[in-house]
């Protein structure tokens, strides 16, 4: 199983797939709109609340992605910056 998170300032995208025959066969796709980017460009900060609704569907996505017998083996990140 390989699993693939985007953290986006609107939403989270959760994709799991399986390798196969040489490609990735997707089994679950998950999206959730988080707003973590809420009043950003007014504060130049996330919102405590904006904050928690992203660690509640990470949370979330957690319990979807580790299915049993599962195991982590490798992270890999990707950043972009907004300038305000």
């Amino acid at each position: 199983m390989h699993a693939c998170i985007d953290l986006g300032s609107n939403s989270f995208h959760l994709l799991i797939g399986e390798w196969k025959q040489g490609k990735i066969e997707i089994v679950e796709r998950l999206s959730e709109k988080v707003q973590l980017g809420e009043n950003v460009r007014q504060t130049g900060r996330i919102s405590p609340a904006a904050f928690e609704r992203g660690l509640a569907c990470l949370r979330r996505f957690a319990t979807t992605s580790i299915p049993a017998g599962a195991h982590r083996r490798r992270r890999r990140n990707s950043a972009t910056t907004l300038h305000l």
